[in-house]
């Protein structure tokens, strides 16, 4: 009987042990299948982090592509300003130009004329040669500037008349009219 209860305790032990070994292996996969719910979710959320990193990397890409063609157009914008000032500068210029010429050609017709001019007046004047100052100025207008003086020979006077281009000189006795002697 001593051998029953003994082999009674050790049949009992034993199962206990399988027992006891049986339940954990039970509690190891609900906690294996927990790791593997567990490491399907981290997978997923890798996935979408992964997605979302390359979502933003290509995000950042377009903006900085747009960027460079934001400064591209930028440059260009500054470039075709440039250009039209520098052309409206030559253009300015060559009017500049122009107009210039026009004016050095308005002044050099001018001289020519008031050269002319003043050749005719001589040629006038020239024909007054022995006639009365008086009646010069009545043709042709006042002379810039005169001069009077004594004369040395006869008591009368000398007179000095100037227009543009020549000079008229006179002489006149003492209570007489000024005669026009010489045209140069």
């Amino acid at each position: 009987m001593k051998k029953r209860i003994v082999l009674l305790a050790l049949t009992g032990l034993m199962i206990m042990g399988l027992a006891a070994c049986g339940g954990q292996s039970g509690a190891g996969n609900t906690q294996a299948n927990g790791t593997a719910q567990e490491q399907t979710a981290g997978k997923a959320a890798d996935d979408k982090a992964a997605a979302a990193a390359d979502e933003a990397k290509k995000a950042a890409t377009d903006a900085k592509d747009q960027a460079a063609d934001a400064k591209k157009q930028a440059e260009d914008a500054a470039k075709a300003k440039a250009e039209a000032e520098k052309k409206k500068a030559a253009e300015n210029e060559k009017k500049a130009e122009a107009a210039a010429e026009e004016a050095k050609q308005d002044l050099e017709s001018d001289a020519s004329d008031l050269e002319s001019g003043a050749a005719d007046l001589k040629a006038v004047a020239e024909g007054y040669v022995g006639k009365t100052i008086d009646s010069l100025i009545a043709e042709i207008g006042e002379a810039k500037s005169k001069e009077i003086s004594d004369g040395c020979s006869d008591g009368g006077e000398d007179g000095i008349y100037k227009w543009d281009g020549f000079t008229v000189t006179t002489h006149a006795k003492p209570d007489g009219e000024h005669i026009i002697q010489k045209v140069k």
